[in-house]
Formats: structure tokens, sequence, C-alpha cells
């Protein structure tokens, strides 16, 4: 049965009026994440027989579940009342499809002053409504009509609409002169640095859709492709390989001026150097770029599983594919630094934001070397990045620097990127030539001079490892505040809107997993700092699960603290919890506190999660400030009671 506390039909509960579009948009949002139909949703005949109500059954669910998705937005575009029958035009779009569109029509009968929806969409078939009275039927039969008729209207409006809106969009890229002017090899580089942005416009501007006077095959297969390929799915050919894995990219010098070949070198990846090729031509004024084979959708809607190093690169290319390295470091514009701390800070920069290009200028390639020892050299560099990115990092953070005259050693932080409280400490080490800083590798370390400089980093990472342990919760907290029970200052005169704005800047921070962000906005109290850690990261994780939906509900005010209601609904499974986030102040700003969340009992598993808020609570010396607590825990529990009993 359909875990709700209001069921579809009691939405649409009207005696005089049809259902409004909201009460169609309310139920259709229902409909989308209900698992087990509740046979009361639906008018539905009492003299159906068992093995066709459960075909009936069966049809049902299939229509929900291919025209009412979950990643569908719907808007009523039409509506027509016929006394105690009604129809709705319903258009659904995809947000990651521009230019998909599905138009559908939802019919209601009035039963008993209740408006409830038909089984079949847009039909009163199985309804049993009226039967044998000719001018309802005549009535029902008036509508599906209707329906059927407007479905066709909509269709071919929306999609003008649909393709005017993107061409609108793309040419807010393509009519920038600094986009005319791109040269093919310029193009190609942009091309690929919005396909790691997933910026579905631009890269449609770089294939030229826009310079179509019609959608017709070739368009509609490049959009395709891109809605595809930028959908994160696993079959999405090379899409995912170019949008999530770090990677250096240079342009090939190609005789043919319809041509560009790029040089690809992957660090976390079998084969590390590849050759990625497009083809070009001049439309208008401007070049624009074709897809490669395997980015584009084939006859049968796949990409091609063949990698960069397939057989139908050019011969040009393929004997040039043992020279990627070679020419990957060629183009590389090193970076240096007068100070280790300078690099170092360029260094945690690139590993925090994934720039191995950034990591690799920064390391002091040998001046000459055949392309065999390049090879051994970018690898040697891929796998130093390798080596602290392979933990899933997200945040790397300086602890302390030794330095010697031309070696440094760097003890760094590096944070989980799921769970903030987790951590691991890795050891950079630096090297100086000619006054100038660069990152060392094991290469680094060779010439006349190659023992003596093992021996100094070695010596400095002995004593930096010798420093002891590391009190990492200041580096872990960033700029969340830490307040002392004695400082626990009290949220009088806090309006509840400000801390309506507290907690979406906080839910808003964590769906953008930008737990940076989401740290200034929160509070932890001295001694449960690496607690609230773990807490913020339970919070993140959940904001990132796609069948969890956090709905704000209300803000509650206490004498001395605030909080708020949180709504928690698993699409999949319907279950709903009831979350309690409690506020307090520091200066003017209002903060959550993270570990100290409640739960509506309604499990055994909430009790228990409530334990520590409770005895954090019974623990408290000022008793204004527990009475606060509790009574934000009662408005809370009296309030789902409410909502639960609806």
């Amino acid at each position: 049965m359909l875990l709700c506390s209001v069921s579809l039909y009691t939405v649409l509960d009207a005696a005089e009026a049809a259902p409004s579009n909201s009460d169609v948009n309310t139920l259709i949002d229902r409909l989308k994440f209900q698992e087990n139909l509740d046979w009361n949703d639906f008018l539905i005949t009492d003299h159906l027989p068992e093995i066709q109500r459960d075909e009936l059954n069966k049809k049902i669910q299939s229509q929900i579940r291919n025209k009412i998705r979950k990643e569908y937005h719907f808007e009523v575009l039409d509506k027509k009342v016929l006394r105690d029958v009604c129809a709705f035009i319903i258009c659904a779009s995809d947000e990651r499809n521009p230019i998909f569109s599905e138009i559908s029509g939802l019919t209601f009968c009035k039963v008993k002053d209740q408006w409830k929806l038909t089984p079949l969409m847009g039909s009163f078939r199985h309804t049993g409504f009226n039967l044998y009275q000719l001018e309802a039927e005549a009535r029902q039969r008036e509508l599906e009509k209707w329906v059927f008729k407007q479905q066709a209207v909509y269709k071919s409006k929306v999609q003008g609409q649909q393709e005017n809106q993107l061409l609108n969009k793309i040419s807010e890229f393509s009519s920038e002169s600094a986009f005319q002017a791109k040269e093919p090899s310029a193009l190609v580089l942009y091309f690929l640095s919005m396909v790691r942005q997933a910026n579905f416009h631009a890269i449609a501007a770089c294939l030229g859709v826009d310079l179509a006077e019609s959608f017709g095959d070739d368009e509609l297969q490049a959009i395709y492709s891109l809605v595809e390929g930028l959908s994160g799915g696993r079959q999405v050919g090379d899409w995912a390989k170019l949008q999530e894995q770090p990677y250096i990219a240079t342009v090939l010098e190609d005789d043919d001026n319809e041509m560009v070949s790029v040089a690809m070198f992957f660090p976390e990846l079998e084969p590390k150097e590849q050759i990625l090729e497009f083809s070009v031509k001049k439309m208008g004024s401007r070049w624009v770029l074709e897809l490669p084979d395997n980015m584009s959708l084939d006859d049968e809607g796949k990409f091609s599983d063949a990698d960069f190093r397939g057989w139908k690169l050019r011969r040009e290319n393929r004997s040039r594919l043992d020279e990627v390295s070679s020419l990957i470091i060629s183009s590389l514009k090193p970076v240096s630094a007068d100070s280790s701390g300078v690099l170092l800070e360029r260094l945690l920069k690139a590993l925090s934001e994934g720039d191995f290009a950034t990591w690799c200028s920064c390391i002091k390639f040998m001046d000459e070397a055949d392309k065999a020892v390049r090879r051994d050299e970018l690898i040697a560099a891929a796998e130093s990045w390798s080596e602290i990115k392979k933990k899933s990092l997200m945040a790397f953070k300086l602890v302390s620097v030794r330095e010697a005259e031309n070696v440094a050693v760097a003890k760094v932080l590096a944070v989980s990127k799921q769970r903030p409280n987790d951590y691991v400490i890795d050891y950079l080490v630096l090297c100086k030539a000619n006054q100038q800083w660069h990152m060392a590798i094991e290469k680094s370390f060779e010439g006349d001079d190659a023992e003596g400089l093992r021996a100094t980093r070695d010596k400095l990472i002995k004593e930096i490892k010798d420093e002891g342990d590391v009190d990492v919760a200041p580096l872990l907290l960033g700029e969340c505040h830490v307040l002392s029970l004695a400082n626990f200052a009290d949220c009088t005169g806090v309006d509840q809107s400000a801390v309506k704005e507290s907690y979406l800047r906080y839910d808003e921070s964590l769906m953008k997993e930008d737990y940076v962000n989401a740290l200034k906005v929160a509070a932890a109290i001295k001694g449960t700092e690496l607690q609230t850690l773990a807490a913020l990261g339970a919070d993140l994780r959940g904001r990132q699960d796609k069948d969890s939906k956090y709905e704000f509900i209300v803000a509650h005010k206490a004498a001395q603290m605030c909080a708020v209601t949180i709504r928690l609904t698993n699409r999949r499974s319907s279950d709903v919890e009831y979350l309690l986030y409690f506020y307090c102040k520091d200066g003017e700003q209002v903060l959550v506190l993270p570990y100290l969340q409640y739960r509506y009992e309604q499990s055994r598993g909430a009790r228990l999660f409530n334990a520590k808020v409770l005895e954090f609570v019974e623990g408290l010396k000022d008793q204004g400030i527990k009475d606060s607590f509790m009574s934000l825990i009662n408005k809370h529990n009296e309030l789902v009671n409410e909502m639960r009993n609806e």
C-alpha cells in the first residue's frame, strides 16, 4: 500500500470545482515515487474479474513507470471540464534532454464530491462510472476525443518551442566574437573543456547544431549523442572518460586542414597514452567539428567500445602513439617558485581541483631525453599523482614543512570526499634547482648530486614523521564555528526566517558536495569536533543519494534555541522520516549543529540515534537552554503527529 499521510484522491476533494493545476501537479509528484499501487487512488469498477484486475494493475504500473518517471518535470497545458468528468493535458520534459517531450492526458470522475483518477491515461475504461447513462457516456467519449486531438496539437507546438529555446541557448555561446574566431585547434580544446563542465549548449555550439535550418538526422544524432554522453551512465563511450578522468592534452601538428589530432595522457587509466581525432569543417564564417566515432551514437543507439588506440586512427597517428609522453612534456609550461610555500600552494590546489596538467608543470623533468625516458618520467609523475589521489580525497591541507638547502618535505593532510572526519597523512618532496623550487619525483634524483639529495630527503622525512601526532581538528573544521558550553550563545531575537535561510544554505552546499561552505554555517561544541564532521559527512552522503528527498517544513522557536523540522522521503520505498536540526548563534550568525540531530521516534533505530542528543541535553547546566531543547523536541513531535494523522 502507498505510505502517504494523504491519499491521492483526497487531494482532489472538491465539492464544486474541478481539480486545479496545482492539485494535478501534486498528484503527479506522488505517483512518481510510489512503489506499490493503492487501489483507492483510482476509480475502478467493482465488476472487474480478478484476472482482468491483475492485468489492469500491470498496465497502470507500466503507465506510471514509463510516462510518469521520477526524473521528468511536468506542466499542465490544458484542461476541460464536462460536469462530472474532466481531463488535463500534461507535458513531461527532461532537463537532461532539451528536445524531449511527451504529451499525455489525465482523466477524472467526480464521485461523492471527490475527483478520482481513472486507471488508464486519457480513458474512462474500467471505471464503471455512470454506466448505461447515455448523456454521461457521451461526455466521456467527448473528453476522450478531446484528449486525443489535443495531444497531437500540443506535441507539434511543444516541439517547436523546445527547438527554438535550444537554438537560442546555443546562440548565447556561438554568437560571441571570441567563439566565432576560434581556429580548429582552439575549438577542439574548448570542446574538451566544455565536456569536462558538461556544458550541453556550448558543446552543441562546437558541433554547429545552431547553423542548421531545421533539425535533421545529423543534428538529432548529435543532440542524442550529447544527451546520452552527458547522462553519467556507464556505457557512454569516451564521454565519461573525458568528464571524470584527469588528463593532459595537446594538439598535434597535422597536414590535413580538416583534421585535428589531440595527444592525451591519462594518469589513472590504461592505456595512458591515447590520441583523439576530430574532423573539422568551415560552415559560413566559423569552424565546427564532428564527434569522433566513439562519442557518437551508432544506428543501434549505442557507443562504440573502441578506445582511442583503435584501428580507426590514421596511420600517421598510430605511429605517433609511442611519442605521446614526449609530446605532452614538450607542451607543458613549467611552473616553479622562488619559495617552497608558493609551490606547495599550487600543488595542493591542483590536487583539490584534479588538475593533473598543473601537477606535471610543477615537476622538473630532464632537459633532454629520448621518448622512452620521457615516457618513464611521465609515468612516474602519474604514479606520484595516483598515490595521493587514489583514496577518493577532495581536500588537501598543509600540516608542516621541513626544508634544507635544496630539498623540502611537506606533510599534507588529505581529507576524504564523503567522510570529512576521515583523513590520511601524505608527504610531498620538493627540490631546488637554479634558485627555483620544483616538485621532485624519483627521476629528479639523478646526476652527480643524486646521492646527497636522496640522503637529505630521507633525513627530512624522518624528522617530519618524528614530529608526533597532528592536531587535525582545526585543519579539518575549516571555518566551522567551535563554541564552548560557556559561550553557547542563545537565539533570543533571531527571526525564524533567518533560521530557514541558514538551513537552506547548508542544504544547498551539501547538494553541491561543497562541505567547505557547509562548514561556514555550522557549529561544533568543544569536545564534539570530529563527531560534528562525521555528522556533516552523513548529511552530505544523504544529499547525494538520488532516492532521498529532503524538504524543509518549518522553523521552530523556543526561549533560547531554534530548530527546523525536515521531512526525509525515500523515493524508492516511500519511507518517511522527520529530522530536527538544532540552531545556535555565534555573534550575528545563525548556525546549524550537525552533531545534535533528533529524529521522530518511529523505530528502535531512531531511539538509539536520539540517545546522544538526549544525553547531551541532560548534561547541560544551563536550565534555560535545557528547557529550550526539550521545548523544540516537543514541538517537533507534536507537528509530526499532526502530519501523520492527517
